[in-house]
């Protein structure tokens, strides 16, 4: 009997662990949408603002060049604010 309620502990400590294992990657999953779809809407309104300028023929062009390289600047930003995320995805 003592055996089963060892192994009955085992098991409850996994499950806690697995919970908190699970939490961790759930809370860097919606880190991860949240920077992402910022991104996408960065590009997206890029996108449009070329495509304006194209249409009613303003001078001003994007400079995709610098506008990456702000990308870049951002995705550094998000890893001081959030410098708990490992970039390198490991379970």
């Amino acid at each position: 009997m003592e055996n089963n309620n060892d192994e009955i502990e085992r098991l409850e400590g996994e499950i806690i662990d697995l919970k908190d294992k699970l939490k961790k990657v759930t809370d860097r999953e919606l880190i991860y949408k949240d920077i992402l779809r910022e991104i996408r809407d960065s590009i997206d309104n890029q996108l449009k603002k070329d495509e304006e300028n194209e249409r009613f023929r303003f001078e001003e062009k994007i400079n995709f060049k610098l506008f990456v390289q702000y990308m870049k600047e951002d995705l550094e930003n998000y890893r001081k604010i959030y410098k708990r995320i490992d970039y390198n995805i490991d379970f």
